[in-house]
């Protein structure tokens, strides 16, 4: 008996063989139908309910996230995850997500640590893992919070993902949700003016500057307007400056006694133009470093060198440079490099000096320096503001009080031919513990005249 005939012959007389072979046949031509309805069921889906997904991979998620917890029933909401990522801020303003874990092998002193030295961590709280329906303006959308595993990093960290829908056949509401993402994130950059600072080789940030406001420094009258008036024009000559052909920046000089505001101007300037500062100290660094620093500096920016008058006196600029091993940079260097050939585009710079006279006249004229803003020792006005200011915190004191006080230690300021920096009326006015306006009175005048005195024995020397 062949082998054919064998097999033959099994059908024939085994049912079971004879059955099992047959219903395998029909389970292999059904197979394909089996996933027809899921198929038919997701393409109907498709039609009616518009959907996206998103993970933590993209900073996307981050900003969605942000929004989503502004909505009505994640503020109702009391089951929460909480999510965290060490962000790495760049020479450019952005945030970069760290490829290091927050968590060492979950030791949680390693945790502390990590957080100290590793720059920022942002947190967001996010509904728990499931599925929830949200009001989004007018529309009822549904959300699917799921927590993923990504295994394509060393860390294993753990990957999160958002998936966003609704009924509808267009695009528009989630294009909608995207721009209040953006919006979000817009407004939590513009809140922010940072401070850079450099070592000999790079810049590094070294705190926000959200606290100097211009109702907290007080100038001459129209000082302050005219300077914000100036930084407004040339912030809208952009198409000016291009048209004609010229580098777009802007050089501006503060001089001044020391104490009299142009470094407390340039941080309120800072925050109300929202630029970030770059505080370049030319002591530190070489001619070689120098165009290199520059060239690092953001665009749209405010840049700042004080005491030029001390850095580079016209009598004695050589001197320095050769007694200075690690700096100043060479005078020309710094000159090539207020040019304009190295500026930002769209940069502020500000130079400071306590003593014009001391500036040489190579750095201190026109094309290097486009507007000169004079700070002077305080007059009585501004004492007489200074006075407003910070007499609002005797809250025993009536309002009428407060006033009689201020114009009484102005007419004395005149009267008695003070001379003094704002600085000082200021230290003044801190260490007052008078409770009494007439204490406080006496104890300005004293104060003045001992301060007086000393600048007086000082400028004498």
């Amino acid at each position: 008996m062949n082998l054919w005939s064998f097999i033959a012959n099994q059908f024939h007389t085994n049912a079971f063989l004879n059955g099992a072979v047959i219903t395998g046949a029909l389970l292999a031509l059904v197979a394909p139908f089996r996933s027809l309805p899921k198929k038919l069921l997701q393409y109907a889906w498709g039609k009616v309910f518009v959907t996206i997904s998103v993970d933590s991979s993209s900073e996307i998620y981050w900003w969605l996230n942000k929004v989503i917890q502004d909505m009505p029933y994640e503020r109702h909401h009391r089951s929460h995850y909480l999510m965290g990522r060490i962000l790495v801020k760049n020479m450019d303003g952005s945030m970069e997500e760290s490829n290091e874990s927050i968590f060492n092998n979950q030791n949680i002193d390693n945790v502390a640590s990590n957080l100290q030295s590793k720059r920022v961590l942002d947190c967001v709280f996010s509904p728990a893992e499931g599925g929830y329906w949200f009001r989004f303006k007018k529309k009822w959308m549904y959300l699917h919070f799921e927590i993923m595993k990504d295994n394509s990093g060393l860390q294993q960290r753990p990957l999160y993902r958002l998936n966003i829908g609704y009924f509808g056949s267009k695009e528009g509401w989630i294009k909608q949700l995207l721009q209040e993402a953006q919006l979000h994130l817009d407004n939590e950059v513009n809140q922010k003016v940072l401070m850079y600072t450099h070592n000999s080789y790079n810049w590094s940030k070294s705190n926000d500057l959200n606290t100097k406001t211009m109702n907290s420094v007080t100038l001459k009258e129209s000082l302050m307007e005219s300077i914000i008036d100036d930084i407004k024009k040339f912030q809208q000559s952009e198409s000016k400056y291009r048209d004609i052909g010229i580098p777009f920046h802007r050089t501006l000089l503060f001089s001044g006694p020391p104490g009299t505001g142009k470094t407390s101007t340039i941080m309120a300037l800072a925050n109300y133009f929202k630029l970030s500062v770059f505080y370049l100290n030319l002591v530190t660094i070489t001619s070689e470093r120098l165009p290199l620093l520059i060239q690092e500096v953001q665009n749209r920016s405010l840049l700042v060198i004080e005491d030029m008058g001390s850095i580079y006196n016209q009598e004695e600029i050589i001197v320095k440079q050769s007694s200075l091993e690690m700096g100043p940079p060479q005078f020309s260097v710094l000159l090539n490099c207020l040019d304009g050939f190295l500026s930002k585009y769209g940069s502020l710079t500000i130079l400071t000096t306590n003593h014009l006279d001391r500036l040489s006249p190579l750095l201190n004229r026109p094309g290097r320096i486009d507007a000169r803003y004079d700070f002077s020792l305080a007059d009585s006005e501004q004492v007489r503001k200074m006075c407003l200011r910070y007499f609002k915190y005797h809250l025993n004191w009536e309002q009428e009080q407060r006033a009689n006080i201020s114009n009484a230690i102005a007419q004395q300021y005149v009267t008695s031919k003070w001379s003094l920096s704002p600085a000082h009326i200021q230290q003044i006015l801190l260490s007052d513990k008078g409770v009494s306006p007439e204490d406080t009175y006496q104890y300005f005048c004293v104060e003045a005249v001992k301060r007086f005195e000393e600048e007086t024995v000082r400028d004498s020397k």
